[in-house]
């Protein structure tokens, strides 16, 4: 289903490859060497994007992602709640013949491709009510602190003391364990209020955590609640990624008080 569809976006971005012009900034090709000209050029090209298609190049395949699990985690549990029932009504060796029959691979169906007139008014009222964060597949680079001399970093993310139940939430997040476990939705928004953070709900599953004045840090973040209000497998490391690129967090940034 993601190659299917990533397919289908690849091919409607290249489409439109002909109806811009960046010579400005390429031409001759070491004027992308010069200070702002490579940002510039995929400035431009963003700006393009979202008047060409209705919204930014990083949101194109961010929602991508996001609506390719949906469908997955839909299916898996319309499948467990299948399974379940049966189970109820069904001797043990009828049920094991069932799930022997379900281990085959079963491809997911495609949707139907809309047309694209529709594809961009869909994508155009959805970015009126997006949050106001950058996508993490954004082509334009967040503004990042100039290194000092010898390659260290201009300042040091700022260390928390937190509560036991706060510690162990980022210690779930940010460690380098293969089996992490899970965290609770609710114990995470519960942590980032413990760390100083307000946090507000948006559109449907959209929820923006502010950062209070004496925290060191201005920048807003938006996540989104998971299924079932549980943090775990590839989200765990969405949510970690996420956080270290906006705050610099890590496991040892917080420190049981």
């Amino acid at each position: 289903m993601f190659v299917s569809q990533s397919q289908n976006l690849e091919a409607e971005l290249v489409g439109l490859k002909d109806q811009i012009d960046l010579l400005d900034f390429a031409l001759p090709i070491d004027n992308l060497l010069e200070p702002g000209m490579a940002e510039g050029a995929l400035k431009k090209l963003d700006r393009f994007i979202i008047d060409k298609v209705g919204t930014k190049t990083g949101f194109l395949y961010e929602d991508l992602v996001h609506e390719c699990f949906a469908v997955l985690e839909s299916q898996c549990e319309m499948e467990n709640a299948r399974m379940e029932g049966q189970q109820q009504v069904m001797e043990v060796m009828e049920v094991a013949a069932i799930e022997r029959q379900h281990r085959d691979w079963t491809p997911v169906p495609v949707a139907a491709l809309q047309p694209r007139k529709e594809r961009v008014e869909q994508r155009r009222r959805k970015e009126k009510t997006r949050p106001a964060h950058s996508s993490v597949y954004e082509i334009t680079s967040a503004t990042r602190a100039e290194p000092l001399a010898g390659g260290e970093p201009a300042s040091s993310p700022r260390t928390f003391k937190v509560s036991i139940s706060t510690a162990e939430v980022f210690s779930t997040l940010f460690g380098k364990a293969k089996s992490r476990g899970a965290v609770n939705w609710t114990d995470f928004a519960a942590a980032m209020v413990d760390l100083g953070f307000t946090v507000v709900p948006k559109d449907g599953s959209a929820y923006t955590f502010s950062p209070s004045e004496g925290m060191g840090v201005k920048q807003s973040i938006t996540m989104h609640r998971p299924h079932k209000s549980r943090i775990e497998g590839y989200k765990l490391l969405a949510y970690s990624q996420r956080l270290k690129r906006v705050y610099g967090w890590e496991e040892r940034t917080f420190e049981v008080s």
